[in-house]
């Protein structure tokens, strides 16, 4: 089934999926990405709570191959706000041309503060993701 889409001003996006991010591991977003779309993204959070958010997450790219083990980019800190944000993820020109033009999007969260040693509180946040088609 395909991902969903939605269109605006900027043109159409496809839905990705949302996830709540976690601290004890990699969350992967439901649909990949196609590259053949291009490498632009569309992030928006979401909480209830945006004073206590005191997280943010590793967000990256995993290509799966079917005769390797799988290959991860250089992760890219993002902050939860309440704003959209675009970032950009580029495939290396190498992997277009060897057909690698599907990636699965993850993310890490991370808690900022530490009090001596004690966690703080922090609210639950979520991570929609859209990409945009050129």
């Amino acid at each position: 089934m395909p991902a969903p889409t939605r269109e605006d001003e900027f043109g159409r996006w496809n839905l990705l999926g949302e996830i709540i991010p976690v601290p004890t591991g990699w969350t992967k977003f439901p649909y990949p990405a196609l590259d053949i779309y291009g490498e632009t993204f569309r992030l928006i959070f979401r909480s209830s709570d945006w004073i206590n958010v005191n997280s943010f997450a590793w967000i990256r790219q995993r290509f799966n191959v079917l005769r390797a083990e799988s290959i991860v980019t250089q992760a890219q800190r993002i902050y939860p706000k309440q704003e959209n944000l675009i970032i950009q993820f580029p495939v290396s020109p190498d992997f277009e041309h060897r057909g690698l033009i599907f990636f699965d999007i993850e993310v890490r969260k991370v808690l900022k503060n530490r009090v001596l040693h004690r966690l703080v509180q922090d609210a639950e946040w979520s991570l929609e993701i859209h990409e945009l088609q050129t």
